[in-house]
């Protein structure tokens, strides 16, 4: 409906000021401002970034830092960029100040000529906290809450599941769609479903949840109530959808980067070893594995191919520089034995990994990845 009006020709983020916009659209123009301080841009070939657009991946503004007789106000990141579509590392450290340069070769770049794009670049915890505090308050926008405000709008039923009408409950308890989502995470239904806690209006459900959920699922519920609003607002913004378990993996991934990230993983410590298992016969198994040195920003990836006899059919070992986590080393391993398995023209294949993030977010093959690996995981879903 917005777009029909406000912005036919153009996407949200280049729409211009309306003669006689209506009391909604200015509420949501306004706050186009606020949305545009936290998103950058995600690396693809470089060609549409000017390298004093916002596109470093670190605090914001997310922009270089001046450097006099630097990068030339004309360049574009693919200046940046060798002849094979890599980092030019002498030229990063000859034209950017030295605070930037960890961070632009630490982004990592994709193995195709691929588009840039725009980005949210948030800190997901956070910006669930921020959403929390607008259901309390009562500043969701849902239909029927615009209803109230005296938007005209010709339906109220819920846009997730179509049943009953869209409050602010609904979409945070009450839809089917909602309960499905959290019937995945392990123990938050039995306490914010629980015969007890449905007698309970919503704003002391609320308080019943925080108070009988350990921070350790906590933390969880209140993401995926943010991750399905945010799946509410791609259906009415962008037309796009997902099924429960499409929703269910992108919450994972980007929760247990979340918590990589920020220290709370579960990495660490020794790993548990198992036996290698051969694959069915006819079939190989590629194993994939990397290793991360967080004292220098650097690592290995290792990738070995064998039958279903255990024979060696092939395998790759590398070095990797200016990588960020044991998430993007674990990445890069899996591009690479993907990479392998169509050089050979392996079929069918069994990739045997360790990591789950790789795992779920290799899984994610409807939507574009936008996390600080995104590029990466996009090239192995390619191809996959």
């Amino acid at each position: 409906m917005y777009k029909v009006r406000y912005f036919p020709d153009s996407s949200f983020w280049e729409a211009e000021h309306h003669p006689s916009p209506s009391f909604s659209w200015c509420s949501i123009f306004d706050a186009r401002d606020v949305l545009v301080k936290r998103a950058r841009w995600q690396v693809g070939d470089g060609t549409n970034i000017l390298l004093s657009d916002p596109w470093v991946p670190r605090a914001a503004p997310f922009r270089l830092v001046p450097v006099h007789g630097g990068w030339n106000e004309e360049w574009r990141v693919s200046n940046l960029f060798n002849t094979e579509g890599r980092w030019n590392e002498a030229l990063v450290y000859q034209v950017c100040h030295i605070d930037d340069i960890p961070f632009i070769l630490s982004i990592p770049l994709s193995n195709r000529r691929v588009k840039d794009r725009w980005v949210w670049h948030f800190d997901p915890k956070g910006t669930a906290r921020i959403f929390l505090w607008k259901v309390v308050n009562n500043c969701i926008p849902t239909i029927a809450r615009l209803i109230e405000k005296q938007v005209p709008l010709e339906a109220c039923s819920c846009t997730l599941c179509g049943i009953g009408d869209e409050t602010i409950e609904h979409i945070c308890r009450l839809s089917p769609y909602v309960k499905g989502v959290l019937n995945v995470v392990s123990g938050v239904v039995r306490v914010a479903y629980s015969f007890d806690a449905m007698q309970l209006n919503f704003t002391d459900w609320l308080v019943h949840c925080a108070s009988n959920l350990s921070p350790k699922l906590w933390a969880p519920f209140l993401f995926s109530l943010w991750g399905i609003w945010r799946e509410r607002n791609n259906r009415v913004w962008d037309n796009k959808s997902l099924e429960v378990n499409h929703v269910v993996v992108q919450l994972a991934v980007r929760f247990q980067e979340y918590q990589k990230y920020h220290g709370k993983g579960s990495g660490g410590g020794n790993r548990l070893v198992v036996p290698w298992q051969p694959p069915s016969a006819g079939w190989v198994k590629i194993d994939i594995d990397g290793a991360f040195h967080k004292d220098n920003s650097s690592g290995g990836i290792g990738v070995i191919i064998r039958d279903n006899m255990g024979n060696y059919l092939g395998g790759h070992y590398a070095p990797v520089t200016n990588v960020s986590s044991p998430e993007q080393v674990e990445a890069l391993a899996g591009r690479e034995a993907v990479s392998l398995a169509m050089q050979q023209g392996l079929s069918p294949v069994i990739f045997e990994i360790d990591s789950l993030t790789l795992f779920h977010a290799t899984k994610l093959t409807v939507i574009p990845h936008t996390s600080f690996i995104g590029r990466v995981y996009d090239d192995i879903t390619f191809h996959l």
